[in-house]
């Protein structure tokens, strides 16, 4: 029905005013006119003309009215809400211990509101976004991380073993890889017959290898885990799931070992303060020991002097979640895990709840990463890991990591806004 049937594009035309969605518009004329089509051909094989069928057909549909409202609510976006409020409220708590440090560190919580607003501005901007549109661009965001990285081992300068660009009093690392990479692979994954298993291999090892020679021994482990959980819930052969995953994690466990040993001696010797933390104390067990001290004397209701905190280093970045408890107590503390612990929660509803497929790799891809930094972070602030150098999402001070978490929460959002503009599986 190249050719609309004038009594056709008058019945689109008032289904589609009632729709508020330009893309439920869009998908509800292309559904009507398939549909119309369906019936109009099983009339015709009746017996009547197609003039007949088609008036017939449409005259069935009944009201354009009633219809194009009951489509609008089918298919109208979404807002999660309850993510919204998580997120604005995570980053709410996040400000209050900023402030109790900005006596310490000047301009301290003006600089993390400024970077609070800038981060609900991206959230916001990408609920908006049609995530969509990021699955053609899957293999030039893998380039294009590629290049990123291999252009900060360039002119990067070492920084506690690790290559970093910088720029002025800002420091770039490779965190932003993380997030072109697990965006690009959900996008590979879903048009994985296009590659030979060979060329899988390559491009998961390729960041591996540059995470690891320059020094982003963690990053090399969320990228390792992030893209094997996306890989698994593919639907793909069990049997080369399971290939995949134990020649890569026996590879990586080879490798990881190896390039450890070839590492700096910076690294080598944060992994044995850990090993032995009575013997580094004062040196490379520093953090961990007076972080778990700090914990330990928080109490219930907390130590509340400001002056005090000075002893805990990074107690605005890496350590914040120490300096939490203690100036507001295990309850405090407490709390706020809950709540972090509660909003990865609410990601895997969402994932559970999304049926598209590249819609779900983004969904779950971001939740993993989340949940490995914030795991990761909790563990080392209590001693059970090595201090790693890793931010607590959304808490700690810095406008990279806010931005970054902030861009993933965006596109669950956007995700998630989308998911009720389905396919009509009948009219009747």
């Amino acid at each position: 029905m190249n050719e609309k049937h004038p009594l056709l594009q008058s019945f689109i035309d008032k289904v589609k005013a009632q729709i508020k969605s330009k893309e439920a518009q869009d998908l509800v004329e292309y559904e009507i006119i398939n549909h119309i089509e369906s019936r109009s051909q099983s009339y015709q094989r009746d017996g009547l003309t197609k003039e007949e069928a088609d008036k017939k057909t449409i005259n069935q549909m009944g009201n354009p009215i009633t219809f194009g409202k009951e489509m609008n609510q089918l298919h109208r976006p979404r807002i999660d809400w309850a993510l919204i409020f998580l997120v604005t409220t995570i980053i709410g708590i996040s400000l209050v211990p900023m402030y109790t440090l900005s006596f310490i560190f000047e301009g301290l919580f003006m600089k993390k509101v400024i970077f609070s607003l800038i981060a609900m501005i991206i959230i916001i901007s990408l609920m908006f976004y049609d995530y969509r549109k990021l699955e053609k661009l899957g293999f030039f965001l893998y380039i294009s991380s590629v290049v990123m990285m291999l252009w900060i081992g360039m002119i990067g300068l070492d920084f506690q073993g690790k290559k970093m660009w910088h720029i002025g009093y800002i420091k770039i690392d490779y965190m932003f890889s993380l997030l072109l990479f697990y965006i690009s692979w959900s996008s590979i994954l879903q048009h994985r017959n296009k590659y030979h298993i060979i060329i899988l291999h390559l491009l998961f090892w390729l960041p591996m290898l540059l995470y690891l020679w320059n020094g982003y021994y963690l990053y090399s482990i969320i990228y390792f885990i992030t893209i094997l959980v996306l890989i698994n819930i593919e639907k793909i052969n069990s049997g080369q799931r399971r290939q995949f995953t134990w020649s890569t994690s026996a590879f990586g466990l080879i490798l990881s070992t190896v390039l450890f040993f070839l590492s700096s001696p910076y690294q080598q010797e944060r992994l044995l303060a850990f090993l032995h933390p009575e013997q580094y104390k004062n040196t490379f067990a520093y953090h961990s020991s007076i972080s778990r001290e700090m914990i330990a004397k928080a109490g219930w209701l907390g130590q509340g002097n400001i002056h005090e905190q000075v002893r805990l280093p990074e107690a605005h970045t890496d350590l914040i979640l120490p300096y939490i408890t203690y100036f507001f107590g295990w309850g405090g503390g407490l709390l706020l895990t809950g709540i972090l612990l509660f909003f990865t929660v609410r990601m895997v509803q969402v994932a559970i709840k999304t049926r598209h497929h590249y819609g779900k790799f983004i969904v779950i891809g971001g939740f993993t990463i989340f949940l490995i930094s914030l795991l990761i972070n909790m563990l080392m602030s209590i001693g059970l890991l090595p201090y790693v150098g890793i931010p607590l999402p959304f808490i700690s001070y810095g406008g990279v990591q806010l931005i970054f978490y902030s861009t993933i929460v965006g596109l669950i959002l956007s995700v998630y806004r989308r998911e009720k503009i389905h396919s009509l599986t009948s009219i009747e």
